[in-house]
Parts: C-alpha cells; sequence; structure tokens
C-alpha cells in the first residue's frame, strides 16, 4: 500500500519506519544478535543502466561523502570527495593532512579508484577497486562492495556499501560538492545511527539540534557542500534531495547517522 510522509512504530526492535517525500523509506532491521537495531534506507526507485552498460552520464559528478567504517578496532568515520564519472569509474579524494573532506583533485594523493557495473541479479551495482596509482580503467580489479544509486525526485543519491573483508566493512553517502545555501536543508528529520538509535534531527539555518544536543553550523565549510558542526555535536553533514548524513568527528565513539527529513 502506498504511504504518504509519515513515520510508524515497528516490531524491529523499536525501529521507527519513516516516508519521505520523493520515494525515501528510513527504518531498521533487527540486529543478528542483541538489542538494537541495524538502520536500513530504501529508495523507491533507483538508477540502472542494463539498456546501455557503458552509459552514466545521468548520475556522474562530484560529490562529497561521509560514512563510517567498522574494522576490527574502533569505527573510524569517513570524509571525502568522489567523482563518479560517465564511464562509471569512481575516484576518492582525501586530504593529504586531515585525512578528511577536500575539494576533488584527480591528482590527489590519498585516494582509491575503481569502477561499478550493475548487477541484475542483486539489483545494485557491483564495485571493483582498481589500482590507486593507474589510470581510469573499467576491467579487472578487486570486488569490494556494491553500489545503491537512488533516485529522489529524480536526483542521485548514490549509497556505496564497503565490503573489503568479512571483518571490514563500511557505508558512505554521497552528496554534491556544490553549494549549500543555508535553508536549503532546514527541517526535522528521522535519524537512525549505526548504534541503533531513533532520533530527531532538526536544521534551523545556522541551528542544529541532535537528540536534544544543539551545535551551531558553519556552511560550506571545510568544502563546498560539506557543513561543520561545533563542539556541541562536533562532526559534519551533508544533504543530497531531503536525505542528511551526519559523521561525528573521527575519533572515539564515531558514528555514520541517516536520516530523510520529514
Amino acid at each position: 500500500m502506498a504511504q504518504g510522509s509519515c513515520s510508524y512504530a515497528s516490531g524491529e526492535s523499536a525501529a521507527v519506519f519513516s516516508f519521505a517525500p520523493g520515494g525515501v523509506l528510513l527504518g531498521g532491521v533487527n540486529a543478528p544478535s542483541g538489542g538494537g537495531f541495524a538502520p536500513l534506507v530504501a529508495f523507491q526507485n533507483t538508477f540502472e543502466n542494463t539498456a546501455a552498460p557503458a552509459v552514466f552520464n545521468p548520475v556522474a559528478n562530484i560529490f562529497n561523502a561521509v560514512g563510517v567504517q567498522q574494522g576490527t578496532g574502533a569505527a573510524v568515520a569517513h570524509a571525502s570527495s568522489v567523482r563518479l564519472r560517465n564511464a562509471g569509474t569512481f575516484q576518492y579524494c582525501r586530504d593529504a593532512v586531515t585525512g578528511g573532506f577536500m575539494t576533488y583533485d584527480a591528482t590527489c594523493t590519498q585516494t582509491e579508484k575503481g569502477y561499478i557495473t550493475y548487477n541484475t541479479a542483486r539489483g545494485a551495482f557491483d564495485l571493483r577497486t582498481t589500482s590507486p596509482t593507474g589510470g581510469a580503467v573499467t576491467t579487472g580489479g578487486t570486488l569490494t562492495g556494491s553500489m545503491v544509486i537512488g533516485l529522489v525526485n529524480g536526483a542521485a543519491v548514490p549509497l556505496h556499501l564497503v565490503r573489503e573483508s568479512s571483518a571490514n566493512a563500511g557505508l558512505r553517502m554521497f552528496g554534491l560538492q556544490q553549494t549549500l545555501t543555508p535553508g536549503t536543508a532546514d527541517g526535522s528529520y528521522a535519524m537512525a545511527a549505526v548504534t541503533g538509535q531513533n532520533r530527531e534531527a532538526t536544521v534551523a539555518g545556522s541551528s542544529f539540534n541532535l537528540g536534544g544536543t544543539s551545535a551551531s553550523l558553519s556552511y560550506d565549510t571545510p568544502v563546498l557542500g560539506a557543513v561543520q558542526a561545533d563542539a556541541g555535536r562536533p562532526g559534519n553533514f551533508i544533504f543530497n534531495s531531503g536525505v542528511l548524513g551526519f559523521a561525528s568527528t573521527a575519533g572515539a565513539n564515531a558514528a555514520l547517522e541517516l536520516g530523510v527529513r520529514h
């Protein structure tokens, strides 16, 4: 049954399912063990190119990415720029000093490269990593994850599921690396965290509140399209078509929270 913009409780360990305009669903599923839930993001429509496998023009762009990586130790927050090209190749760039956001530069030194191809059995793109020192290629490489490219009111919202090994996995969300004007992201968001929490966030100009804790925001900081929250709730968020991705400052208790605007 089609739903409008609404939220409802579920039996998934207290996860709340929220439908946002444009065909986005945020919720959670029971964790494999213990309490809590694993956050879930789903799209009514996604990009696929089975009719023209070499064509990615409708979704190719330069983005910022926020995410979290979970290995054998503590979770590590991720922030970077990434370019998805017309042929399906991609390149991540991270600042050589801070390891975080930077203005995309094809000659960046802290980089990841690869390409994506659509897998009809999975309904998603297989993602293969290639040599970081080589050129952009669409053959070879190592399968290290998947990518789902949601379409929200026609705009691309890519999610990169990192699966480097059974012990090293993560998730990254993309938002355009272009000026984000204060007010564009204003609203209330239902948030779900990798720690199995339901929280509410509000954005109002330069004010940010996440789970009852307030912070002040600086837009286009440290790069276009990224928003920095101050010491009240240290971290950065990006915004893409009603979807918000917040990554806490790298270090202890790193976390990624995804939200949809009511």
